[in-house]
């Protein structure tokens, strides 16, 4: 269900939107209506704005870009160009962008159309019980109001840019009546409407209704239509269209009555259509006259036209520079950032920091923005191995392989979570209530002594489970296709430098996923039992050896271990109820 969204917009006396994700202009075919007394609109201008995929704590809506997409095709019929923001697009700079773009091409002799069908949000005061209204624009995260737009930054984008002499207004939301008031609508022929200025708004329903989803906007298109033309005279004003949508959505459901009034002035906008009723006029006696017209002295348009060429033409090249310099401090900004992500030295809360300063210092344009909003909602203490093929098994060339990493398979897995470092002994205390470890004294060394079974145990009580054998050489190779993903003492303790003993996690190199001692220190437990010829059988996508055998598969080697088995493709195994001083585990999730 959508969120309440139009609050404070509508309260305000200059705002005219219709979020729809579209701009309209121009007069267009398709009227048959008598031309009025008074003066019909030069252009119409419309912006359509429809959101469903959202995420980041809302929930997605289904008929959002669909209302948006009809309300368009509707607009472009009745002579409006138009042009749309559907989901990805219509984040909150370019909401207001195009908002800007739409209201600067209008004219005292326009009409403007603002259409949003989307989630929107209410936040109330604690000091005056002051409610504040917001639209959620699809970057929008729950609870986090800075990144939403608020309606009185629409509204001072309208008062400030928009000329039109008639403003719309039309949310299609919950809870977006919450400003408005339904009033007595003065009554005046359509000549008189025209003649007048007019800011007004149509909502999906009064405040605190819920609005069905598709229904305000299917009713409101069926009475642009000619079903709102209530005395049959080819035209429909704002009046006719928003009793039509009071009259037949609340017929449809009770508990949602939509509201329409004006906010200032006394014109209404007006649609015209093709009507049987409608009679044109008897067009006048043509007069011959002799023309008085004098032309003007045109010589020096060539020197006008290109002063303006030299003068579009340095706006072009300062515009490029700008783009190239916004993506070069971009560029850096990201290798600064994922310097942040891949060191032991900061926190989780540290690190999220900086990718949502990121995110905020350059939302558009952002090659990189989806990869960091990625890293943001990792869950603590983990990072998200993305969903690719690779080669599972001995690396070609490699004469240190034992005939079980063989033959070499080509795999696809999808996306999931890994733990950054092997469970320590701390993490184990506080979630087990004991530390069976023999190299104690060292609360952030790996927790060992521990079984297939313990690892299981502990990991499902933390919400997670061990990672499958394919995952876990996908996560440790970290994109690489050789034996290590880099030189063995830099990322590695193992026989040759470990002292024979464990030591504290994240002391050596991790992996471009940053991951620590998936190589060395302690060997890890994984999901699967343990086959020597599973390689010859095991699926392409997404394989796991649920198959019971006697023994459960151990990979990454230890600090006992000397360095042909501190390899990424080695594995070996254990009964699940083995314990050993090299033996630990970390935990993966979807």
């Amino acid at each position: 269900m959508k969120r309440a969204i139009l609050l404070a917009i509508l309260s305000l006396a200059c705002v005219g939107i219709i979020i729809s994700l579209a701009f309209a202009q121009t007069k267009g075919p398709g009227f048959s209506a008598p031309v009025v007394e008074g003066q019909w609109y030069d252009n119409s201008i419309a912006l359509v704005v429809g959101i469903n995929s959202y995420s980041h704590g809302w929930n997605q809506l289904s008929k959002a870009v669909s209302d948006g997409k009809k309300t368009a095709a509707a607009l472009r019929k009745r002579g409006f160009t138009v042009h749309e923001l559907y989901n990805k697009q219509a984040t909150g700079p370019a909401i207001i962008r195009q908002l800007r773009k739409a209201a600067r091409e209008t004219s005292s002799k326009d009409r403007f159309i603002f259409f949003y069908s989307g989630h929107g949000y209410i936040e109330k005061s604690g000091f005056d019980n002051r409610e504040t209204g917001y639209l959620v624009p699809v970057e929008g995260r729950s609870g986090d109001t800075t990144s939403y737009v608020p309606m009185e930054q629409l509204k001072m984008e309208l008062t400030n840019n928009s000329r039109a002499k008639h403003t719309l207004v039309i949310l299609d939301s919950c809870f977006s009546g919450l400003v408005l008031t339904r009033s007595n609508i003065p009554t005046a022929t359509v000549s008189e409407y025209l003649n007048k200025r007019g800011i007004y708004g149509i909502t999906a329903g009064m405040p605190n209704h819920k609005a069905v989803d598709g229904l305000f906007t299917d009713k409101l298109l069926e009475g642009l239509d000619g079903n709102a033309d209530t005395d049959g005279d080819g035209y429909i004003t704002f009046k006719e269209l928003g009793a039509y949508a009071e009259r037949n959505v609340k017929f449809k459901n009770s508990r949602q009555i939509p509201v329409y009034d004006v906010m200032a002035g006394a014109g209404q906008m007006v649609f015209r259509y093709a009507s049987a009723s409608a009679v044109a006029p008897v067009p006048p006696t043509p007069v011959e006259v002799e023309s008085t017209y004098t032309p003007p002295d045109t010589s020096n348009y060539d020197a006008i036209a290109q002063a303006e060429q030299q003068r579009i033409e340095a706006v072009k090249a300062t515009e490029r520079k700008n783009r190239e310099a916004k993506q070069k401090a971009i560029r850096k900004t990201y290798a600064k950032v994922k310097g942040y992500k891949q060191s032991a030295g900061y926190s989780t809360s540290a690190k999220k920091k900086i990718y949502k300063q990121f995110l905020s210092d350059f939302p558009d344009d952002n090659p990189y923005y989806d990869e960091v909003d990625g890293w943001y909602n990792e869950p603590e203490g983990m990072v998200k191995i993305p969903a690719g093929w690779f080669y599972m098994g001995c690396v070609p060339g490699d004469s240190k392989c034992f005939d079980r990493e063989k033959p070499r398979k080509r795999v696809y897995l999808d996306s999931f979570y890994m733990d950054v470092y092997e469970v320590t002994q701390t993490e184990y205390q506080r979630v087990m209530g004991k530390n069976p470890s023999r190299f104690k004294n060292c609360s952030n060394c790996p927790v060992e002594k521990v079984s297939w079974n313990d690892a299981k145990s502990y990991c499902a009580k933390v919400g997670k489970e061990l990672p499958t054998e394919a995952q876990w050489e996908y996560a440790a190779r970290g994109g690489t296709s050789t034996a290590r993903y880099g030189n063995l003492d830099s990322i590695a303790w193992c026989k040759n430098n470990s002292g024979s003993k464990t030591h504290p996690v994240g002391q050596k190199q991790p992996n471009a996923y940053g991951l620590y001692d998936t190589l060395g220190n302690v060997y890890e437990w994984c999901e699967d039992w343990y086959d020597k010829d599973y390689y010859n059988r095991m699926s392409e996508r997404n394989p796991t050896n649920r198959t019971k055998a006697s023994y459960r598969v151990i990979r990454g080697g230890g600090w006992y271990y000397n360095p042909r088995f501190v390899r990424t493709s080695f594995r070996f195994w254990f009964d699940p109820s083995y314990r050993t001083t090299d033996g630990g585990f970390r935990c993966s999730r979807d």
